[in-house]
C-alpha cells in the first residue's frame, strides 16, 4: 500500500495529536514493510511481531521528535530495528535458542529456478547460523539493512572501527563456513 506525501503528514499530525485511528493506519501501512527488519535481526517470527509492536508504540509515543526532513519510513525502521536488537541481546542474556521454523508448502515454490535459489539461500542461511552471534548480526545490519559502519557501530554500541573490523570479519567467516558446505 502506497501513500502520498500529503496523506502522509496528515496522518503523522492526526498522531502527534493521539488519534487511534490514524496509528492504527499508520501501522496497518508500515508494518508490512519494517518487519523484514525485525525478523532478519531475530529469527524468530513471534519475538520479531512482538519488537515491532514495541517498536510501533514507541513510534508513537515519540512521534513528536519525527522530522519530515527525512522518510517517515526510515525513521520508523530505525525504531523497529532498535527494539530488535534490544530484545535479541536480552534473548542473547538468557541465552535462548529459537526453533527453527518449517517452510510453507507452496506449488509455486517447486519450480526449477525457485528450487535452486531456495538451495541457495538455504546455504547462506546454514553458513549464518553457524557464525558467532556478533558476526551474525553484524552481516545481517551490513547486508540485509544496508546499514553502514557508522550505523551499525551505534546500533551495536561499539566504535567505528570495530564495526569495520566486525564487518570484514564476519564476510571472511561467512565465506569460510560458505566453503564448508
Amino acid at each position: 500500500m502506497t501513500i502520498s506525501s500529503a496523506d502522509l503528514s496528515e496522518l503523522i499530525g492526526q498522531c502527534r495529536k493521539g488519534s487511534n485511528r490514524a496509528q492504527m493506519s499508520l501501522y496497518h501501512i508500515y508494518s508490512p514493510r519494517v518487519f523484514g527488519s525485525a525478523l532478519s535481526i531475530l529469527k524468530d517470527k513471534q519475538e520479531a511481531e512482538d519488537a515491532m509492536q514495541e517498536a510501533f508504540l514507541k513510534a508513537f509515543t515519540k512521534m513528536d521528535t519525527y522530522s519530515a526532513s527525512a522518510p517517515f519510513e526510515s525513521w520508523l525502521r530505525r525504531i523497529v530495528i532498535n527494539e530488535a536488537i534490544t530484545v535479541y541481546r536480552k534473548r542473547k542474556a538468557r541465552r535462548y535458542i529459537p526453533v527453527e521454523e518449517t517452510p510453507p508448502s507452496d506449488d509455486r515454490l517447486r519450480t526449477p529456478s525457485a528450487i535452486e535459489k531456495m538451495m541457495v539461500f538455504d546455504k547462506v542461511s546454514q553458513a549464518l547460523a553457524r557464525l558467532k552471534e556478533n558476526y551474525r548480526l553484524a552481516l545481517t545490519l551490513f547486508l540485509i539493512e544496508e546499514y553502514n559502519y557508522r550505523e551499525i557501530s551505534q546500533c551495536m554500541d561499539i566504535s567505528y572501527a570495530n564495526s569495520r573490523t566486525l564487518v570484514s570479519r564476519a564476510k571472511q567467516e561467512l565465506r569460510n563456513e560458505l566453503a564448508k558446505l
